[in-house]
């Protein structure tokens, strides 16, 4: 498990996959999507791409996860836990953008 919280101001991020959720799909290594949120305890099925940043992390990395829009819409102070294998690189350079 680890620790996130969710970025400020991603709502108008924009990416060509059409949404972040099909961007963590193209970009998840073969990950399927899966059927609920990813944050520990959470069986919401109204999935989104959530932009998140691990805490207590040393490097200022931004990730996308599949989460649910309650927890997606968790103030940037709130922090949960979520499984590991799910993070992706918010970094379009190094993803779609190659």
């Amino acid at each position: 498990m680890a620790e996130v919280k969710n970025l400020n101001d991603s709502s108008g991020k924009k990416c060509k996959c059409g949404t972040w959720l099909k961007y963590w799909g193209n970009n998840s290594k073969g990950k399927i999507v899966p059927t609920f949120c990813i944050a520990d305890g959470c069986f919401g099925t109204d999935l989104v791409g959530g932009h998140v940043k691990k805490v207590g992390a040393t490097d200022n990395n931004q990730y996308i996860i599949p989460i649910c829009t309650l927890h997606n819409n968790q103030d940037s102070d709130v922090e949960y836990s979520v499984l590991n294998e799910y993070f992706v690189s918010a970094n379009k350079s190094e993803t779609c953008d190659k």
